[in-house]
């Protein structure tokens, strides 16, 4: 004979009645009052900026004479500029630090020049200076990414990226949030460390005349870190 009444609750896999979490309670929210109500402990974001001032200085990308951008702080845009990326100050009040954790950098070229040119985009762990045994470093450098862009007259758009993370680029497969490559929200303190691209052309000894025309975006993968009440 069947019985249609069961005994007890339905279990789950763990064993215990559905709908709750310590053996029988039901689950209770949580209550978050302040900073834990609107910002987790740790904050990954992507951010973004494009830079098309390039375009304006038709003889910006002479050999030995480049752009560079800090991959670690997005704090500075190009060539030392203390611009912040888009957007990163909204996190700033409730963050008190970052760690960039990987980056992405697309460079677009238009050569009008009338012989081809290499473009290229080059991320090293050290300040960039311009000379010619530089430029042809960076150029042979295994880590640049380039590609052949025609002259004025032929295929003369191309374009050009790279995507590393700060692991990868720094040697180290699990870098401790309180490390070199941290900095403060507020500026106060950059990372000690710091990752760099080059942007820039290799024209083989020539010298440009009309010019190598470029516009770079930069994408920063951020971790905010250690939270803080914002000021009211």
């Amino acid at each position: 004979m069947r019985r249609n009444a069961r005994r007890g609750p339905r279990r789950n896999k763990r064993g215990r009645p559905n709908g709750s979490a310590n053996g029988g309670n039901p689950t209770v929210p949580r209550s978050m009052f302040g900073i834990d109500s609107v910002a987790p402990r740790v904050n990954g974001v992507k951010l973004s900026f494009e830079t098309n001032d390039l375009l304006n200085q038709a003889t910006l990308l002479n050999p030995f004479n480049f752009s560079y951008f800090n991959l670690t702080n997005p704090l500075i845009s190009k060539n030392g500029s203390a611009t912040a990326v888009p957007y990163f100050t909204a996190y700033t009040g409730m963050y008190r630090k970052y760690r960039v954790r990987k980056f992405s950098v697309v460079a677009r070229f238009a050569n009008a020049e009338t012989f081809a040119v290499i473009p290229f985009v080059c991320p090293i762990n050290f300040l960039p200076t311009s000379s010619a045994a530089n430029n042809a470093a960076y150029v042979a450098n295994i880590l640049a990414r380039k590609s052949l862009c025609g002259g004025a007259s032929g295929q003369n758009v191309k374009a050009v990226s790279v995507t590393k993370t700060i692991a990868s680029m720094s040697g180290f497969a699990n870098t401790n949030v309180e490390d070199a490559y941290v900095g403060l929200t507020d500026g106060s303190a950059a990372p000690s460390d710091n990752i760099y691209c080059v942007v820039a052309t290799d024209n083989n000894g020539a010298a440009n005349v009309n010019g190598v025309l470029a516009s770079v975006k930069v994408t920063f993968w951020i971790d905010f870190i250690e939270r803080q009440t914002p000021a009211n």
